[in-house]
């Protein structure tokens, strides 16, 4: 049986109690955004491969081979998520996956709300994956922001993509529309996808 070291363990266990405050602080206030038009979850649905993520407190080089699977629940405006990656930390890697429920909230069916909690939600809550930009087949711009205080953000940007291999075509659509919005092109991390990555099977 493998066992990874206390160390490791530790490291995740803090991962849930990090969920709720892990951006990364800057001065400025969250932009106004312009989402997918006419967008359709069950188009969007099916295995998403991170290509590129803006950092923040757990999305750090140490994260590789990260994948969405976003499922039917038999609602077109709801769906199920499961995200893999393997975490690597002092030379061990762990793979692990996570599960949450996605839905299409009131403000734009492109703005959707994943949440990460246990049970029924009872009520939807407010958006934090937005769909910016997709063409369904290729690549998707994901963004959101979290106004701390009147002049403190926390962005996170994310390219995904229907495969593993970075889009030469997509990378420029969704670096300029993260740029217009004030995110730090040049502190974006590639995700890595080596040849030796680990993927959980498609649901």
């Amino acid at each position: 049986m493998y066992t990874i070291s206390p160390v490791i363990a530790a490291i995740l266990l803090l991962l849930p109690c990090a969920l709720g405050q892990w951006g990364i602080p800057e001065e400025g206030v969250c932009p106004e955004v312009t989402l997918q038009p006419d967008f359709d979850l069950q188009k969007y649905l099916g295995r998403w491969y991170e290509l590129a993520h803006a950092q923040w407190a757990f999305g750090t080089e140490a994260n590789t081979c990260m994948t969405s699977d976003f499922v039917e629940q038999g609602v077109v405006s709801e769906a199920k998520v499961y995200q893999g990656e393997v975490f690597w930390a002092l030379g061990e890697s762990v793979n692990i996956q996570t599960e949450a429920e996605m839905y299409e909230t009131e403000e734009d069916p492109a703005a959707l709300w994943v949440y990460y909690g246990e049970g029924d939600p009872g009520e939807i809550g407010k958006a934090n994956h937005y769909v910016l930009s997709t063409d369904y087949e290729n690549y998707a711009c994901v963004f959101n922001c979290v106004q701390v205080d009147e002049t403190t953000r926390e962005m996170f940007a994310f390219l995904m993509a229907r495969t593993n291999l970075f889009d030469s075509d997509a990378d420029p659509i969704c670096e300029t529309i993260f740029r217009d919005l004030g995110v730090n092109i040049a502190n974006m991390l590639q995700t890595e996808h080596g040849d030796d990555c680990f993927y959980f099977p498609e649901p």
